[in-house]
C-alpha cells in the first residue's frame, strides 16, 4: 500500500493517484510526505531494501530520508488529517538520484526489528531543498514500478 499525505489539503486521499510527491517543510511541517506499508514474514533475510523508482521532480542534488512509520492506515481513507502518528527517526539518507532511476534504502534491521507484526511501514522526507520530488505508486505504469522491498538484494 502507498500513497503521500499533503498538510495543505488536510482532508484529500491521494490513495488512488499513481505518484507520490515529497517536498521539504512548508511552514514548519512536511510539504507532501509518501507513507508506504508491506507485509513481513517470519524469515530473518539477511538484507532488504525499499526500492522506490523516481518518476519526476527536480535533478537537484537534495537528501530524500526512509523513516519508520506507523502502519494503522487505509491507503484509500488516510488524509493528513487522519494520519495515525508522524514519522520516526531517520533509518537511511539517500542521496539524489535522476530522474527515470530507483532509489534503494537498507531497512534491514527496521524490517527485522518488526517483521512478527506482520506489517512494516515508512515514510519518505525532505528535509531541505526548493523542489518536489515524485516517485511513482503501485497504480503507475501497471504497478511495474511500484514501491517494494527487495530482500538479499545486492542493490543498496
Amino acid at each position: 500500500m502507498d500513497t503521500y499525505l499533503d498538510p495543505l489539503s488536510p482532508s484529500e486521499n491521494n490513495g488512488e493517484m499513481s505518484y507520490m510527491h515529497t517536498a521539504a517543510p512548508f511552514n514548519g511541517d512536511y510539504r507532501w510526505m509518501p507513507i508506504m506499508k508491506f507485509p513481513t514474514s517470519d524469515a530473518s533475510p539477511a538484507k532488504v531494501c525499499l526500492a522506490l523508482y523516481y518518476s519526476s521532480g527536480s535533478e537537484r542534488q537534495e537528501t530524500m530520508n526512509v523513516r519508520s512509520y506507523p502502519t494503522n492506515w487505509d491507503e484509500n481513507a488516510v488524509t493528513w488529517g487522519t494520519k495515525p502518528g508522524t514519522p520516526g527517526n531517520v533509518l537511511v539518507a539517500v542521496p539524489h538520484k535522476m530522474i527515470g532511476a530507483w532509489y534503494y534504502a537498507d531497512v534491514t534491521a527496521d524490517y527485522i526489528n518488526h517483521s512478527t507484526a506482520g506489517v512494516v511501514g515508512y515514510a519518505l522526507t525532505k528535509e531541505s531543498g526548493n523542489y518536489a520530488s515524485t516517485f511513482a505508486s503501485k497504480e503507475w505504469a501497471g504497478g511495474q514500478y511500484a514501491p517494494q522491498l527487495e530482500f538479499n538484494s545486492s542493490n543498496c
